[in-house]
Order: structure tokens, then C-alpha cells, then sequence
């Protein structure tokens, strides 16, 4: 076997593991798409608006791919999963003490299980903002500790203050 054959095996089994959970960018996204609206369920332009910023259309895709699209809420076994991840936004609303070390006691930012596992919850509690049918959909608090609360902690210092003057 040559060289190249055993890096080439290594990385495909390496690109064979499923990730766990969203990356921060698609949290990010997920957090600059409900700010953008305002707080409310967000509701994009249609595409092809001549007068919409440019990233409408990105959003409204992205939205798409990670929410799902062409299911009635209401409908099972839909009803039922959001249902489910509402009762979960609801209850790591209610268990969040952010800290310089942790957003939730008991689980610090062990890096990167630690930091993972919270970007994972704020995206479970985005979600039950965000789609309709899960009980906190449009919920002011719940965004407001999500982005602002959740958010702030896991932000890198180098992003919290602002550049020296020039």
C-alpha cells in the first residue's frame, strides 16, 4: 500500500463521520436571520424583490435547507416532533444561568464538547422560535436570552471589543 493510499483512506473515513449537531456559522445565520427580522417569525421577501438586500434570497434558502419546508405543522407526526422541540426550548430556557464558564450549570465550556454541546441547545431554542407549531414560536424572551444571553458567553474576547482607534 503507498503513501497516498493511506492518507486517502484515513481522510475518507475521517469525512465519513456524521457531524454533531449545527456548526457555529449556521448558528451565527440562524441568530443574524431572527435579529434581521426584528424579533418576529421571520418572513422574507419573495425572490426577485428588486428593492431587498442581496442576502434575502441566501437566507430564505438557508432557512429552508435547515427548518424544512412543504409540511403542515399541524399534521403528524410533525405536530408531535414540534411540539417536542418547544417543550425543550421551554425547559433549557428555564434551566439557562449563563456564566463566564457555562450557559448551563453543570455543563462548562470543555472544549469542544462543552462549547458544542451549548451552540446545540441555543439551535434547539432558535428553532422552536423560529417554526411555527412548537408553542414558542415569535417568543420575545426566548430570543432576547438566546442570542443576547446565550450568545455573549461563547463569543471570543477578540470579538466583544472594539479595535483600537487608529
Amino acid at each position: 500500500m503507498t503513501f497516498q493510499r493511506r492518507v486517502f483512506s484515513r481522510l475518507t473515513a475521517r469525512a465519513a463521520v456524521a457531524l454533531p449537531g449545527p456548526s457555529r456559522r449556521a448558528l451565527l445565520l440562524a441568530a443574524a436571520a431572527l435579529a434581521a427580522t426584528g424579533g418576529a417569525t421571520p418572513t422574507l421577501p419573495a425572490p426577485g424583490d428588486s428593492d431587498t438586500d442581496p442576502y434575502d434570497t441566501l437566507r430564505r434558502r438557508w432557512l429552508d435547507i435547515a427548518l424544512g419546508t412543504g409540511y403542515d405543522p399541524a399534521a403528524q407526526p410533525y405536530a408531535a416532533r414540534l411540539a417536542e422541540t418547544g417543550r425543550l426550548a421551554r425547559d433549557l430556557r428555564a434551566g439557562m444561568a449563563p456564566a463566564a464558564n457555562s450557559l448551563w450549570p453543570g455543563h462548562p465550556f470543555d472544549p469542544p464538547a462543552g462549547i458544542t454541546r451549548s451552540y446545540g441547545r441555543l439551535w434547539t431554542m432558535t428553532q422552536a422560535y423560529v417554526q411555527q407549531g412548537t408553542g414558542s414560536t415569535a417568543e420575545p424572551g426566548l430570543v432576547s436570552e438566546n442570542l443576547w444571553g446565550g450568545s455573549e458567553p461563547l463569543l471570543p474576547p477578540r470579538f466583544k471589543t472594539p479595535p483600537p482607534p487608529v
